[in-house]
């Protein structure tokens, strides 16, 4: 395999597709374990403000037809890494 292709799979864990269905499945985790489920409660909360964020983001880019460099939306892997970051500090 060539460094392109490693690269492109590699890149393409990071997709929404991948990581919302896991992130849910953390959620659940957390949520139907006993001692942990405030921590689940809080990180759903992150998860809603951080995809709810990038959804309005690019619906109001959509909407307004403008081009990337005249309007920056939130990036979906940006996004990602702030609330997957404060994760890792509640733990």
């Amino acid at each position: 395999m060539d460094l392109h292709a490693w690269w492109w799979r590699i890149t393409a864990l990071g997709d929404s597709a991948v990581l919302l269905p896991i992130a849910l499945l953390l959620a659940a985790w957390l949520l139907l374990r006993g001692g942990t489920r405030a921590v689940g409660w809080w990180w759903l909360g992150v998860l809603c403000v951080d995809v709810g964020v990038v959804a309005l983001s690019k619906l109001l880019y959509m909407g307004w037809g403008l081009h990337p460099h005249e309007a920056p939306g939130v990036l979906t892997q940006a996004a990602h890494d702030d609330p997957r970051l404060t994760r890792l500090g509640a733990f």
